[in-house]
């Protein structure tokens, strides 16, 4: 019988994922980021533990309040007209604290005319946890398919959407430059990252007013 050492090794090679050059440069892109943050400094935690309670006494929800229940620094949200939004990088920084193996985007048919509308999708694979190389251990005298079953389920990828248009991107010069392929594909990723880390507020660079 296969020791736990064993099982593990066979899981993480067929769990493995390779990483395109794109893939790789997001990643790249991600650490930069994330290392580029700085620490919140003790007396701005206890500044955001005051605002929230606050917060839940009056009903009005602040920046750091955001911030502190995503567990991002508050450079990362912003207010327009009261409302609080999340930017790509503290998405990224979030996915990056929960883990992930690879941000895959999925190619789509080029256009004819730039400033047709785009789809574009991305996918988000996630990081196999030690829970879940427990639950697949403790599965070892199963059967083959529901084995299968189990370890396709917890390998499955997030998958998100992006739509960008003349309709819905109230920037001409976007338009004018032919960026909608690009203005999609962020749009795809930020709403990936929101669903794949439980994140409820909409990416700043979502808006119509927004270029990715």
């Amino acid at each position: 019988m296969a020791t736990n050492t064993e099982v593990i090794k066979e899981i993480r090679r067929r769990g493995q994922h390779d990483l395109t050059e794109q893939e790789l440069a997001l990643r790249e892109e991600l650490e930069a980021t994330a290392a580029a943050v700085p620490a919140v400094p003790p007396n701005v935690q206890e500044q955001m533990r005051a605002d929230l309670e606050k917060a839940k006494a009056t009903g009005e929800w602040t920046v750091r309040d955001a911030a502190m229940a995503l567990d991002i620094p508050p450079g990362f949200l912003l207010t327009i007209n009261g409302k609080p939004y999340v930017t790509k990088e503290g998405l990224l920084i979030r996915a990056q604290k929960k883990g992930f193996r690879s941000i895959q985007t999925l190619p789509v048919q080029e256009r004819d005319d730039p400033e047709d509308p785009y789809f574009e999708f991305e996918k988000i694979y996630p990081n196999f946890s030690d829970k879940d190389y427990e639950l697949l251990i403790s599965m070892r005298g199963i059967d083959r398919d529901s084995f299968r079953k189990v370890f396709e389920d917890l390998m499955r990828p997030t998958i998100a959407r992006g739509y960008a248009c003349k309709e819905n991107v109230r920037n001409p010069e976007l338009v004018r430059q032919k960026q909608l392929k690009n203005l999609a594909e962020t749009r795809a990723l930020c709403r990936a990252l929101r669903v794949y880390t439980g994140c409820g507020l909409t990416a700043f660079e979502e808006l119509p007013e927004v270029g990715g």
